[in-house]
């Protein structure tokens, strides 16, 4: 422990808690655990005895502040099949998911002021939390314009912006229009989109 930096660790710990405040009560301790567990996932991990190392993607802090093996929910195969290609981690995504919990919840902020990149962002999230939930990062144009306007990012301009960047997008969205009763899929682009976004946000949100 000689070589640890205390004064980093400070302020992920606050960092840490100032986004388990944001969430519900019930799911306050989990969410600690899970945030706490990645934000320190290169420690060296033994387990209680000090016998055999727990593998890293297995570790979790149980209640009494030891190491446990948490039995992580393997990926979706769609979203294992993008993380794979475009270099995301499993690391990042349980930065911005609580993808342990049932049903998975997120915890990512989007800090951006701009509201044009924050809806693309917004956007971009609510099709890798669907690949999460349901194993296609696809959604059906309505619901994803309910995820933004829930998420208070929605005005006059949002189609407009989804117009813009219509190669990222395949389905309901062209460049022309937006098709409102059809689906809402990622083109290669916007895969690779996707995988800058979380990367983005991983990195501002631990």
């Amino acid at each position: 422990m000689r070589d640890f930096d205390f004064k980093a660790a400070r302020r992920q710990v606050t960092e840490i808690l100032s986004i388990v405040e944001e969430c519900p009560e019930p799911l306050k301790a989990r969410c600690f655990e899970l945030l706490f567990g990645v934000a320190f996932a290169d420690l060296p991990k033994v387990n209680p005895q000090g016998k055999v190392p727990i593998p890293r993607s297995n570790v979790g802090l149980a209640a009494n502040g030891s190491l446990q093996e948490t039995g992580e929910r393997e990926l979706p195969g769609s979203v294992a099949v993008f993380a794979r290609k475009y270099g995301v981690s499993s690391a990042q995504l349980h930065k911005l998911f609580l993808i342990d919990h049932d049903p998975i919840l997120a915890v990512y902020k989007i800090k951006t002021k701009v509201k044009s990149r924050a809806q693309l962002q917004k956007v971009m999230m609510v099709l890798l939390e669907n690949g999460l939930r349901n194993d296609r990062i696809k959604i059906a144009y309505p619901e994803l314009r309910d995820a933004v306007r829930d998420a208070g990012l929605y005005d006059g301009n949002f189609n407009k912006t989804l117009k813009h960047n219509a190669g990222l997008f395949r389905g309901a969205i062209t460049e022309a229009k937006i098709l409102e009763g059809e689906s809402v899929e990622l083109t290669g682009k916007g895969m690779q989109r996707l995988a800058d976004i979380v990367e983005d946000l991983a990195g501002s949100n631990v």
